[in-house]
């Protein structure tokens, strides 16, 4: 039977570990427990874990390093900005244009999502569990920072699939720290309220735990998702680099420094950052420690100009007082978030590498008091071990000795965009999970064909995209009525943190529109196209008013595809459905650049199949029928424009050969009149559908060549009094929330 396993996939190292008759950390086949969480892409080969560490010297661009750092995110964020700078990564990160604020690490000419590297340095923990198992783990509990994103998760999820693991569940680092402590097995009566400290290598995490028992439940999360070990690596680099500026007097060190080639550079920028992490590791333990760099930079006479300082844990704790001052900062923002004081955290339970330096501990200390600080005995396996014994409770059928409850809470406060700005809160961060929240909304127009359903969540102040829900009014199965939609909207957050949105019509369960948001990737990136093509059409003021409708009823098609483009459980592309979408938006541009409406022939079509057909010949109404048939499918598929354009003439010149073209096209117009003024002229279009009705009857009745005579001019008469509306189109996709709106939570 294969077991179920437990990794910390971590921003600098990884661990995979088991729970059997004990908990277990599986070495690698290096026979280390820890793996460099470091990946180099060599044209023939990919190489991970502790090789490709030592090979990073030699072949400083192709090697990974910290990607967990740029997973989920996005590459116009300041904090990506400054962490891919030449003096910080050796790799080159770009973004894909077509898809916004994408990343991808560019090697070799080929494209890495950050997920597919993480994917790599997974498969090699599998691939070296395998050999202690007996057989490749596909079941396992994967770690994250408590303060991930929703994409940021989602994202690991995703690497694990692509790693071959069948069934992932994700667990916050710190809960899975707290259970490593051994605090799973606190007998029914006691209870603790403890503050987990997991300071890693590029995340600082903090958790408010209340446990009873076998009983977890997350009171509050916080941290930083950018200050971590990397951090301190990178503050003792700009010191050293300093001390060589004073102590050379050459204040212009940088620009020798960029002078190097692109491998040079990212081979001195790497080997100096790796002597200034193992000098903080040394620090922690010895009152100094040295850093050292040889035989790579050069001054400008062409010597070289070696790097050689000891540092003094005196001089590192003072470099260090801002990180510390920001560690105690967000330490007591979340205690006084949860309205506690410290003297009611009975327990502080410091993690992660980082957490060693003896500063980091005094500062615990200070604030919490030296009693109740514990440092785990195995910092840097905490949290793989807390994984592990969480695997064995969520896959293991067999009994084990204490079942363990876990009360997860939602990270993030979660707003749906409302009209003119608003924001409605859906759920308040710290809820429990599961949950989920029942709105009723309304369309704020009545000629609104789309509603845009767009989440945004808070971090640290700021709101940004979640992700987002499009329908459209005839998903509602309100297509021909001019009354504004009213549906229900459930926003929903399970135990995993997936988030799921669900819209359907009043007393209309049954059509029930859905997806999954915060995936990031080409749902989003293909809304973002077709709402830039939209505002884009409405903003022109040269427009004619007349076309903007069909711009509306484009998009709804549009819109109905894209949600067929991504399956809404396993995320799955249809590759068919993506390129139809990504040839409608081509479509879209060209009619956008044209001077050309051919959906204004839609309505005029399917008004004169409705009773058009009875003043046409046999023959004419075949070859109408046949050439409206394949025009109004061209329409609505909406992916050649060239045939909707080339439909359009045919069908134009057999409508001017018809034998009645004159009343028929003045009938139509009626009809189409008459639609139009159905909402607030009633009696007008009830007037119009008249002399329709009795005209369509003179023209049905043999001979009356005078009467046909008059009641086509009566019609034409009809039409002369009205003019289509010049009110200023607008694109419409706004929602407001009704005041009598219901909401639920499901704890």
């Amino acid at each position: 039977m294969t077991l179920a396993v437990g990794i910390d996939l971590g921003t600098t190292n990884s661990a995979i570990a088991v729970r059997r008759l004990t908990t277990e950390i599986l070495s690698n086949q290096e026979g280390e427990f820890l793996t460099p969480s470091c990946v180099l892409l060599l044209p023939d080969q990919n190489v991970v874990g502790r090789a490709a560490l030592d090979l990073s010297k030699l072949h400083p661009k192709n090697s990974v390093l910290s990607i967990k750092r740029l997973i989920g995110r996005d590459f116009a964020e300041v904090a990506v900005q400054n962490f891919i700078k030449p003096d910080r990564c050796s790799y080159d990160v770009e973004t894909d244009p077509s898809e916004p604020d994408s990343i991808f690490v560019k090697i070799n000419r080929d494209s890495y999502r950050p997920e597919d590297l993480s994917a790599l340095i997974l498969k090699k923990l599998l691939q070296d569990a395998e050999q202690q198992l007996g057989s490749k783990p596909t079941q396992a509990v994967v770690t994250v920072p408590a303060y991930f994103s929703d994409r940021q998760k989602f994202c690991t999820r995703a690497a694990a699939q692509q790693a071959g693991l069948t069934q992932v569940k994700l667990l916050p680092e710190p809960t899975a720290a707290a259970i490593a402590f051994g605090l799973d097995s606190l007998s029914e009566d006691d209870s603790l309220s403890l503050m987990v400290f997991d300071l890693g290598g590029g995340t600082f995490d903090m958790s408010v735990l209340s446990i009873s028992g076998g009983h977890f439940m997350e009171i509050a999360k916080g941290g930083d998702m950018w200050l971590g070990g990397d951090d301190i690596d990178q503050l003792l680099y700009d010191q050293v680099i300093e001390r060589v500026k004073n102590k050379t007097g050459l204040s212009h060190l940088d620009p020798l420094i960029h002078s190097l080639s692109a491998n040079d550079q990212a081979r001195f920028t790497g080997e100096l950052r790796r002597s200034c992490e193992q000098a903080k590791r040394e620090l922690s333990q010895n009152p100094e420690a040295q850093i050292e760099c040889f035989g790579i930079l050069r001054d400008e006479q062409g010597d070289w100009l070696d790097i050689d300082e000891v540092i003094t844990r005196e001089e590192f704790e003072q470099w260090l007082q801002p990180f510390m001052d920001r560690l105690e900062q967000l330490t007591r923002a979340l205690v006084a978030e949860i309205y506690f004081e410290v003297e009611l955290i009975d327990q502080v339970l410091m993690v992660g590498g980082s957490s060693l330096i003896p500063a980091v501990q005094a500062l615990m200390g200070r604030i919490f008091g030296g009693d109740k600080v514990r440092l785990h005995p195995r910092p840097m396996f905490a949290v793989a071990e807390g994984a592990a014994i969480w695997a064995q409770q969520n896959f293991s059928s067999e009994e084990v000795e204490t079942r363990l409850e876990i009360m997860h809470s939602v990270t993030h406060d979660y707003y749906l965009q409302l009209a003119e700005g608003k924001r409605q809160r859906l759920v308040e961060r710290n809820s429990p999970l599961p949950c989920f929240v029942d709105e009723q909304l309304q369309f704020i127009h009545e000629d609104q064909e789309l509603a845009c359903l767009r989440v945004l969540n808070e971090v640290e102040g700021v709101f940004s995209t979640v992700g987002e829900l499009w329908l459209s009014r005839s998903q509602l199965g309100q297509l021909a009525t001019k009354e504004k939609p009213v549906f229900n909207l459930r926003f929903e957050i399970n135990e995993d943190n997936i988030i799921h949105m669900r819209a359907w019509p009043l007393d209309h369960s049954e059509r029930c529109i859905q997806g999954v948001i915060a995936r990031g990737g080409l749902v989003p990136k293909l809304y973002t196209d077709l709402e830039s093509a939209l505002r884009k059409a409405f903003s022109k003021t040269d427009q004619k008013t007349q076309s903007m409708p069909s711009y509306q009823s484009v998009a709804r098609i549009i819109v109905e595809n894209i949600q067929k483009v991504v399956d809404p459980v396993s995320a799955q592309v249809n590759a068919d459905q993506k390129r139809k979408v990504l040839a409608q938006l081509k479509t879209l541009d060209i009619m956008l650049s044209s001077a050309e409406d051919p959906f204004q022939w839609v309505g005029y079509c399917q008004a004169l199949q409705s009773f058009g057909l009875r003043l046409m010949s046999q023959g004419e109404c075949a070859r109408f029928s046949e050439l409206a048939t394949h025009y109004l499918q061209a329409a609505q598929d909406f992916t050649q424009w060239s045939r909707i354009m080339e439909l359009r003439d045919s069908l134009e010149r057999c409508l001017q050969s018809l034998n009645h073209a004159g009343i028929l096209d003045s009938l139509v117009r009626t009809e189409i009149m008459a639609e139009q003024r159905h909402e607030r002229h009633p009696s007008e279009a009830r007037r119009l559908r008249l002399i329709l009705r009795n005209s369509l009857d003179v023209w049905l009745s043999p001979g009356e060549d005078e009467g046909k005579r008059i009641a086509e001019e009566l019609v034409n008469h009809e039409l002369a009094k009205y003019s289509i509306p010049t009110a200023t189109p607008r694109f419409y996709r706004d929602v407001q929330r009704l005041e009598k709106s219901t909401r639920s939570h499901r704890l």
